[in-house]
């Protein structure tokens, strides 16, 4: 087992192109020089291997889009070889921002009584709120496969209550809010975020089952909430649809994988439910298909639309700390 670690960034974080990315790691052994390359073929550098172990290269910047490996190695005085790898994801320019922007509405949350007076006891920083969303809720959303390593602990544990007969509050019916503690606690974890975890290290409390309990510790981790109909939902922004008309209820909760204004997808995919009720979006909605969000959602579905309900559309989303949405009067076509 090689000693030469990887620590920053993390497995399957994602990058935009042409940004400076910084890689960090230690060693253990007597390696003194660590060189990096992607695809096994392009040199991204390298550099000496610092007195504690401590080792970092940074990279101008990747200049296409896609997976990537990197793969770091380090040479002993002997020139003995030892290597290590993980996957990265380069993206095109965001649908997000960084920037608060004039006009921007950053206190909708007040909109919504059971988040209107809420303390941000548990508040991230900008940075960290950075972290969660691009080296933790970017990568898991790659594909269902990645969203589904999220979600395994929390389908292993909640079918061995099915089974013993112990789902008392029925979760396995409608474990949307469930599916998104799930994964907020595997992400905290993984990202070693405190804070995140002590609000989600138990994803069978009462509140983590209930949509809006999920949203009151969202707005404790200080996640602000935008309206859809005025901003565009990011890859990656927790949605909630049902018009809720300032009461403390809501209906569904889910990570927006595609903003409906975005897709390409005709009819829906992955909608098993809406093929059997003979809901085909070229049916009783028509045209509205466009505003669909694609979800993942309920600890499995992935690139998935909700019921075709005319209140089915998402209303409001939920980003962290650090993490802003475009106004929907940009050119989408640019994004």
């Amino acid at each position: 087992m090689t000693s030469l670690q990887i620590i920053n960034p993390t497995n399957h974080a994602r990058f935009e192109c042409l940004k400076p990315v910084t890689f960090t790691g230690k060693v253990n052994s007597g390696i003194v020089t660590v060189e990096l390359t992607a695809d096994d073929k392009y040199s991204l550098g390298n550099n000496q291997v610092k007195a504690d172990g401590s080792w970092s290269i940074t990279y101008s910047g990747f200049t296409n889009p896609g997976k990537r490996k990197i793969t770091a190695f380090g040479y002993d005085q002997a020139n003995h070889e030892e290597e290590t790898s993980i996957i990265i994801y380069v993206a095109d320019s965001s649908d997000y921002t960084k920037t608060i922007y004039g006009g921007l509405v950053l206190d909708a949350y007040k909109n919504l009584q059971h988040t209107q007076s809420l303390p941000t006891d548990h508040r991230l920083t900008d940075a960290e709120g950075c972290r969660l969303f691009e080296q933790g809720i970017l990568p898991i959303l790659q594909s269902k496969t990645t969203f589904m390593e999220a979600t395994e602990e929390g389908h292993k544990k909640l079918n061995e209550l099915v089974e013993q007969n112990k789902d008392q509050y029925g979760i396995h019916h409608a474990p949307c809010a469930y599916s998104v503690s799930c994964v907020m606690k595997y992400l905290a974890e993984k990202l070693g975020l405190a804070t995140v975890k002590a609000l989600f290290k138990d994803p069978f409390s009462t509140e983590n089952i209930r949509v809006t309990g999920v949203e009151k510790k969202l707005r404790r981790l200080g996640f602000l909430y935008f309206l859809k109909k005025d901003y565009l939902a990011p890859r990656g922004a927790i949605g909630a649809r049902w018009p809720r008309n300032n009461q403390d209820q809501s209906d569904h909760i889910y990570y927006i994988t595609k903003d409906g204004a975005k897709r390409t997808q005709f009819p829906n995919p992955e909608n098993y439910w809406d093929d059997q009720q003979g809901k085909h979006e070229t049916g009783i909605n028509g045209p509205k298909w466009q505003i669909k969000d694609l979800h993942a959602e309920n600890l499995d579905f992935f690139d998935h639309v909700y019921m075709q309900w005319d209140n089915g559309y998402t209303e409001g989303f939920w980003l962290p700390p650090g993490i802003y949405p475009l106004n929907r009067g940009f050119n989408l076509s640019n994004l």
